[in-house]
């Protein structure tokens, strides 16, 4: 007879400080679910589920293993019942805003604690392939949705010397199933039905594209207030676009991404909004590896408007952007002008966030968290430059671009 938890009691005997907001609305689910019994602890079900999907190669024999631990914790496999009835009510963003995973630091039980996400996912392959089947999704952009769910595992175990899922990586992949994020040629491309960015982007005749910061606090050196690592000064401003009949107003950006405290007024009868805040929007993601040649990359835009066109008539996105540390025009400093990286980010309008980290960059190019800079590796000249950088106090910071030709 399985223990039956409150929430309270739960996230207590998982030494979990915090309820993500979602799990409330799912809890009674969650519960049924455990009590009849999580399909994917008995053998004979994740033999099937495997031989079905094949969805793993090197990591059968660990995730048999958490399985059977899984199968033994009533507190963890309660939580992973919830997490996949949320996985399947709400969307990626709804449960990442506040979703801490329960850890195990050492002791027999942790292969069952690193991997307890990964299972919570498993009762969402069917219904994902049907639904990206009845859309006529591209099978290439189903099969590497798939590969997604090991290749996960790959990347963790790089970074952490061991298969896991952590949060992000657990909300990536709900994404990649639901299709709200596919692979096509060398990028990945999200739908957002909001984008987040605080500026207001205009056009004119020419195509050419003037960024506004809106609503957002400014630095005094052009980034947003809560960069971290920035040092705390004064002349700190408030940028808002004012909008009159006749004209926008506000604070510019200028071509290196960052804020002029000038503010300008864009006419009406030659400039024309397009995108804002809360807009749906194209994110692109860059995976790691591969070529970055220009014209594969261009490709790739031109095939996945084709796929969205086809497959997604109903998603009527604004505009393509990118939020990466690739988009930081300090890198103009360190690559040559006429290298991959600098042609990508040239065809992007660079921004600025209000808030930004300063470590993607070691998860990207190093592929591992740095706590001592003078350690970091120099196999490459970016790698080399980027070490120098950090070395001497500065940072590069994620930063935003909107596609120059939509």
């Amino acid at each position: 007879m399985r223990r039956i938890f409150s929430l309270e009691e739960l996230f207590a005997e998982l030494r979990m400080d915090s309820i993500p907001h979602v799990f409330p609305m799912v809890y009674e689910e969650g519960v049924a679910l455990y009590q009849q019994g999580f399909p994917f602890c008995e053998k004979a079900v994740f033999e099937a589920f495997h031989q079905k999907h094949a969805l793993f190669h090197k990591y059968v024999a660990q995730i048999d293993h958490a399985r059977q631990l899984l199968a033994k914790n009533d507190a963890l496999l309660l939580f992973v019942c919830m997490l996949s009835c949320a996985a399947q009510r709400f969307s990626s963003d709804e449960i990442y805003s506040d979703l801490v995973l329960p850890r195990m630091e050492q002791g027999v039980g942790k292969p069952a604690y690193d991997l307890a996400p990964l299972f919570a996912l498993f009762p969402l392959v069917d219904k994902a392939i049907e639904n990206m089947q009845e859309r006529k999704v591209p099978g290439e952009i189903l099969e590497y949705a798939l590969k997604q769910y090991e290749g996960i595992l790959t990347t963790m175990e790089q970074r952490l010397g061991y298969p896991a899922y952590n949060s992000l990586y657990f909300c990536w992949m709900l994404q990649c199933i639901q299709n709200s994020i596919m692979r096509v040629g060398r990028l990945n491309f999200e739908m957002r039905q909001a984008f987040l960015g605080r500026i207001m982007a205009f056009k004119d005749q020419t195509g050419r594209i003037r960024i506004l910061a809106d609503k957002m606090t400014a630095h005094p050196s052009g980034v947003g207030i809560h960069y971290k690592g920035l040092p705390d000064t004064e002349g700190a401003f408030y940028c808002e676009v004012l909008e009159t009949e006749e004209f926008y107003e506000g604070y510019p950006v200028d071509e290196r991404g960052y804020i002029r405290q000038e503010k300008i007024k864009l006419f009406k009868d030659t400039w024309e909004k397009f995108l804002e805040h809360g807009d749906p929007v194209i994110s692109v993601h860059i995976p790691g590896g591969g070529s970055f040649d220009e014209e594969e990359i261009r490709g790739s835009y031109e095939e996945v408007k084709r796929i969205l066109r086809e497959c997604y008539p109903e998603f009527t996105y604004k505009a393509f952007f990118c939020q990466s540390w690739l988009m930081d025009s300090q890198l103009m400093g360190m690559v040559k002008e006429d290298s991959n990286i600098a042609k990508f980010q040239k065809s992007y309008v660079l921004y600025p966030y209000e808030y930004s980290e300063y470590d993607d960059v070691f998860q990207f190019v190093f592929k591992k968290p740095c706590k001592d800079y003078a350690s970091l590796p120099e196999d490459t000249s970016l790698m080399r430059a980027i070490k120098q950088h950090y070395l001497a106090g500065k940072y590069i910071y994620v930063s935003g671009g909107i596609l120059n030709v939509q």
